[in-house]
């Protein structure tokens, strides 16, 4: 069992490699995406230890375990649709950081939770409006369909406070760009890795994704490109920063 250190006096353990469900399955990678996104949620997004934050798409903890020992002053609340990572967090995380809490929502997700009850182009998040100052999604919108993008970004306005900020991340392709790596086949506003799964993995236009964040009220975004098409960039997907109007 390998242990994440907040003090002499409290632990959060790392989920074991199996459970991994989330991204890589090594816990070098899962201690390095963690610590990497802390610092774009810092030096990108200006979040800070004061703030409520909401993570939608927690995974297994993966993003969330370095933000325990940064969120000193302020809340974070994780949801997402796979149930064992919920209870992961639940059992290993909140006992230790009791500021930062979890829960499972149970839509639909192809590739997370088949079975869900609920269907992601008519959610509400579990929260109520001017809830957050901070909203992160990282790698959702890359496995979603764009009716449930469109109502889970305006969710995102909706439990924002005014001038409050999204992160969320993605695949985006620019104009005129045919067929990028990975993405063979055309969907209606973008690229699938596979037409079969469209939500294993798809790409969305640039142009697209920024009428559907003025729609629902989120502007003034500023852009990070990602290396995954094999340019050089800040992360792996591409990042969205913008705020609630």
């Amino acid at each position: 069992m390998k242990w994440y250190t907040m003090n002499k006096d409290n632990i959060i353990p790392y989920p074991p490699t199996h459970m991994m469900f989330d991204g890589p399955q090594t816990l070098h990678e899962f201690v390095g995406n963690g610590l990497e996104y802390l610092h774009h949620y810092s030096a990108l997004a200006d979040l800070q230890p004061n703030e409520r934050m909401l993570d939608v798409g927690s995974g297994i903890g993966r993003k969330t375990i370095p933000l325990t020992r940064f969120l000193t002053e302020g809340s974070y609340e994780g949801i997402d649709c796979n149930r064992t990572g919920v209870q992961w967090c639940q059992e290993n995380i909140t006992p230790v950081a009791p500021n930062f809490r979890f829960q499972h929502v149970d839509v639909h997700a192809p590739g997370y939770n088949p079975n869900g009850a609920l269907q992601a182009y008519d959610i509400r998040f579990p929260f109520p409006d001017n809830e957050f100052d901070f909203v992160t999604l990282n790698s959702v919108f890359t496995h979603m369909l764009d009716r449930s993008i469109d109502n889970y970004l305006r969710e995102v306005y909706r439990v924002l406070v005014p001038g409050g900020r999204c992160f969320i991340t993605w695949f985006l392709v620019d104009e005129g760009v045919t067929a990028p790596p990975g993405f063979p086949h055309r969907h209606l506003n973008g690229w699938m890795a596979n037409k079969e799964f469209p939500e294993q993995a798809i790409a969305y236009d640039s142009d697209w994704v920024m009428v559907a964040y003025a729609d629902a009220g989120l502007g003034n975004g500023m852009g990070y490109q990602g290396t995954w098409n094999g340019r050089p960039g800040t992360a792996y997907q591409d990042i969205i920063i913008a705020k609630k109007e």
